[in-house]
């Protein structure tokens, strides 16, 4: 605590509500993750053991880790085609990811739902999984929210660096990502119109152009950015209160007019 006293953590299943958050390479773990612990957190909270409806209200974050989509990258110039081991496809980069460094390397547990869903429906494509915006955006039935700068200057420059395009590009490709989200339940392959079922929740997304990478762990911009919805201007803090609260607005992103930093920036 602000005291630098120990102090001991309420259980977890004695919780009503629950938000798990990661930034950067952490909001991966969540993006693999956040269905396998919500089972996990119903089924043994005390208020969920009775039968009938589990009031546990629970959600996730994802800061610093969505951007553009490697499904609809151009293979031309990227380094991992022009050098070996010559990945000039998304299927080629993504069966490598599943088999070298996700199943190989980690030994690791991509989204269950995922898997199945591609071993009963696409059977042989279940490498997709290794995709973190494809498991994102066809398979996480938690309700979550999303904080991505369209000018985050890690995932810029690595999307320049490794020459899938411009500055400008990624500031685009991510624009139009986080526009498209509160369609999810209408392309997701989990959603209701794809797979039928309950509806997914519409994402709540924050998406400034600062140049931030890290939002959550950053103080200056998770209270200080504030983006213009309605003349009325808000922080990623304010949205991610309203997306839980159900309060308006729930979506929050900068008109990107194209690279650099936002002229509103702090």
């Amino acid at each position: 605590n602000a005291e630098r006293e120990t102090v001991m953590m309420p259980d977890l299943d004695n919780a009503t509500h629950v938000l798990f958050s990661g930034t950067s390479a952490g909001s991966g773990g969540v993006r693999h993750h956040a269905d396998r612990l919500g089972q996990v957190l119903r089924r043994d909270n005390v208020q969920c053991q009775s039968g009938g409806s589990c009031p546990l209200v629970y959600r996730a974050v994802i800061d610093a880790g969505y951007g553009p989509k490697f499904e609809n990258m151009n293979y031309t110039n990227f380094v991992g085609c022009l050098n070996p081991p010559n990945l000039c496809s998304y299927t080629a980069l993504m069966q490598d990811q599943w088999n070298s460094v996700l199943r190989g390397l980690y030994d690791g547990r991509p989204d269950q739902s995922c898997v199945d869903w591609h071993r009963a429906n696409q059977p042989g494509t279940e490498w997709k999984c290794a995709d973190l915006e494809h498991v994102m955006e066809n398979h996480i039935t938690t309700p979550y929210f999303v904080r991505a700068d369209l000018q985050d200057e890690l995932k810029r420059r690595n999307f320049v660096e490794a020459g899938f395009g411009t500055e400008g590009d990624y500031g685009q490709a991510a624009y139009n990502g986080l526009i498209n989200l509160p369609n999810l339940n209408s392309f997701a392959e989990e959603g209701s119109v794809m797979s039928g079922g309950a509806p997914l929740v519409t994402p709540g997304t924050f998406g400034p152009q600062c140049t931030h990478h890290v939002g959550l762990t950053n103080n200056q911009a998770f209270f200080n950015v504030r983006v213009s919805s309605g003349g009325v201007l808000y922080s990623a803090h304010d949205v991610l209160w309203n997306w839980w609260t159900g309060q308006q607005p729930q979506q929050v992103i900068y008109p990107y007019t194209g690279p650099g930093p936002a002229p509103t920036c702090p």
